[in-house]
C-alpha cells in the first residue's frame, strides 16, 4: 500500500498503473480527478447500473451474483474507469470485501475509485462503528494506491 499527494500524481503513473492495483482517490482534490480524466478515465456511477442488472434477476439469486455483475459493468465500461457511488456492495447481506473485489476488477481494468468513507494512515473505512454496513479495511492487507 502507497500513500501518494494528489499533487505526485501524473499522467504517466496513471498511463503505467500495475494491473490488479486500484488508486484510491481519499480526498477531494480536484487537481486528482482532472488528472484521471485527462488521462481517459471514465466516470462510472455505479449503484444506478448495478441495482438496475440486480433487477433482473430473482430475489433469491442477487446475494450470489452481485459482485459478478459489479464486475461485468465495470469492465464494459471502458479500459479504464474512474468508479464512484459504489455504496450498495457494502451491504451487509453481501458478505462482500469491497477492497478485495476492487483489486479483483482492477487486474483487468485500470480502476480509480472515489473513496466514500475515512482513511487513517493504515485503514480505509467505511460508515460508523455502530452501523451495520461498517467496514474497515487494514490495508497492509491489500495492496492499493491511496492518493490524498
Amino acid at each position: 500500500m502507497d500513500f501518494i499527494k494528489a499533487s505526485a500524481l501524473t499522467a504517466e503513473m496513471l498511463s503505467k498503473q500495475p494491473t490488479g492495483i486500484p488508486i484510491f482517490l481519499c480526498s477531494d482534490a480536484p487537481r486528482a480527478a482532472r488528472k484521471l480524466s485527462e488521462s481517459g478515465y471514465k466516470d462510472l456511477s455505479l449503484n444506478k447500473e448495478l441495482s438496475s442488472s440486480l433487477m433482473t434477476l430473482p430475489q433469491e439469486k442477487r446475494l450470489s451474483v452481485v459482485q459478478q455483475e459489479a464486475q461485468k459493468i465495470v469492465s464494459k465500461s471502458g479500459p479504464a474507469v474512474l468508479l464512484s457511488d459504489y455504496e450498495m456492495l457494502f451491504d451487509p447481506r453481501y458478505k462482500i470485501d469491497v477492497l478485495k473485489l476492487f483489486c479483483e476488477i482492477a487486474r483487468t481494468t485500470r480502476l480509480a475509485v472515489k473513496w466514500c468513507g475515512t482513511t487513517t494512515e493504515d485503514s480505509l473505512e467505511y460508515a460508523e462503528p455502530q452501523y451495520p454496513d461498517h467496514q474497515a479495511y487494514q490495508l497492509a492487507n491489500y495492496t492499493v494506491i491511496c492518493v490524498k
